[in-house]
């Protein structure tokens, strides 16, 4: 057995490193209820995210449902494993058990399709606790990432690692050279798993282990694009750039949002126009790509807009805030926007008799001049949300103005209660002498005369809301 499956810790006092979240865990597990929102745990390869989890399962006697990226996470899969253990009892008769599902950041391609809607409904409906396990937080849908709790795991420092590693050398009578220790603990890059497998690999058939007898093991070399974008702006990389970039699972075309999006922190116009002098070039290298399928110039695209803008910010000693693409984030605040107008124009329309384009095009700046006047009479009417009044007005100070007044509006007597409702006459016949009878209805609208029978025409109310002013 390997030495990193032999010495993971079966308890969660044997983590090694991170103390805080770990206290983050024990407390959420201890004060488990099913109002609590599921954790995240993110961090690098080898900071010990699952080991943690494993370990807590053991410490609070729970059963464990795990489902990891090397099963195929469809939304039936989902469903079935893990939203069948979400609502169900534990059959070994344990309080809870506990879904984990690794890799969260890894739901993508045709084999995890529909992987992500089925996690929000899993998060939704369950009633046992959740964990979700990435190394990059950002590779997680923004609709699982606000329904959860996000727990960081950092990598361990040397100093951190040297005694654990010399702990594993005594357990296994290991004569160990303190500096060799050292330089495993070091070339892990605070990978806990890397520096034992490291260690093992090195020590097989050996009762000392010295410098010279070092062996590099393979270690999870795998970068975030979090970690890219930190190397990049710290000024020092250069072109060890390129190599971090051929680890990153994300294209060039998102990384230059990345790249854009913190360059937004700088007031240096020298410095930003240098840089994005290598992101334009990088941008005409995208279109080539995809115009002619020709990826092999991908390569040129990272170059320029990495080495470029490394070399433009090393004329500052600023370090910006690394943070999403503002792009995207406008873009979703647009498509929400046009929906909201789009439901706005439809009730005016089903509302007035309209046609949605005349609304759209010769109504609207009437329609919002009028909710100044009466905005008790379009909210109650028309239920209007304060999100398309905003859109309406196109003035968020003074939606929230008008909407503070509306209680002190009803105190004043100027609307009952909720809503002042008038009296309309409604025609209605009978099934039996197929007279016409009178309703009372609910409206806004006065009390408006109907033509008699006798005159053989019946016709609708015609007052609308515009007769209120």
């Amino acid at each position: 057995m390997d030495w990193a499956t032999k010495y993971r810790p079966a308890k969660v006092r044997e983590v090694v490193g991170n103390p805080q979240s770990i206290a983050v865990m024990v407390d959420w597990a201890r004060n488990w209820s099913n109002k609590n929102r599921p954790l995240i745990l993110y961090g690098k390869p080898g900071t010990g995210k699952t080991s943690s989890a494993y370990a807590l399962v053991n410490d609070m006697g729970w059963d464990i449902v795990d489902l990891n990226a090397s099963d195929q996470r469809t939304a039936g899969i989902i469903e079935k494993i893990a939203g069948e253990g979400s609502t169900s009892a534990s059959i070994t008769g344990r309080k809870h058990k506990l879904i984990l599902l690794d890799e969260a950041d890894n739901l993508q391609g045709s084999a995890d399709r529909g992987g992500a809607k089925a996690i929000i409904e899993l998060i939704d409906g369950s009633q046992q606790p959740i964990i979700l396990i990435a190394n990059d937080l950002y590779g997680i849908s923004a609709d699982i990432r606000k329904r959860c709790i996000p727990v960081q795991f950092i990598q361990l420092q040397s100093r951190s690692l040297v005694p654990h590693l010399k702990h594993i050398c005594n357990l296994e009578s290991v004569l160990c050279d303190n500096e060799a220790l050292k330089e495993i603990a070091h070339d892990s890059g605070g990978d806990v798993r890397a520096a034992i497998n490291m260690l093992y690999a090195s020590s097989i058939g050996k009762d000392t282990l010295e410098p010279k007898d070092l062996l590099s093991s393979e270690k999870d070399e795998r970068n975030t694009k979090f970690s890219l974008m930190l190397s990049l702006f710290s000024g020092k990389e250069g072109m060890n750039l390129l190599t971090k970039s051929k680890s990153v699972n994300e294209t060039p075309d998102k990384i230059i949002l990345w790249i854009e999006s913190s360059l937004n922190y700088y007031n240096d116009i020298e410095i930003i126009s240098e840089a994005y002098e290598g992101l334009t070039r990088a941008d005409e290298y995208l279109g080539y790509t995809y115009r002619k399928q020709y990826y092999k110039l991908w390569s040129y695209a990272f170059a320029n807009m990495l080495l470029r803008v490394n070399i433009a910010i090393k004329k500052s000693s600023f370090h910006p805030k690394i943070v999403p693409p503002d792009r995207w984030q406008k873009i979703s605040k647009a498509k929400y926007q046009k929906e909201l107008r789009g439901n706005m124009i439809g009730k005016f329309s089903e509302t007035f008799h309209m046609s949605e384009s005349d609304v759209r095009d010769e109504y609207l700046d009437i329609f919002a001049r009028l909710f100044e006047l009466s905005p008790q009479s379009f909210i109650d009417t028309l239920s209007f949300s304060p999100d398309e009044l905003i859109v309406l007005l196109e003035d968020k100070k003074l939606v929230s103005e008008i909407i503070a007044k509306l209680p002190e509006i009803t105190k004043k007597g100027q609307y009952s209660d909720k809503v002042e409702k008038k009296k309309i006459l409604v025609p209605k016949k009978t099934a039996k002498n197929k007279e016409l009878k009178v309703e009372e209805s609910s409206s806004i609208k006065d009390e408006i005369p109907m033509k008699t029978e006798k005159e053989g025409q019946v016709s609708l109310p015609q007052k609308t809301l515009f007769d209120t002013y």
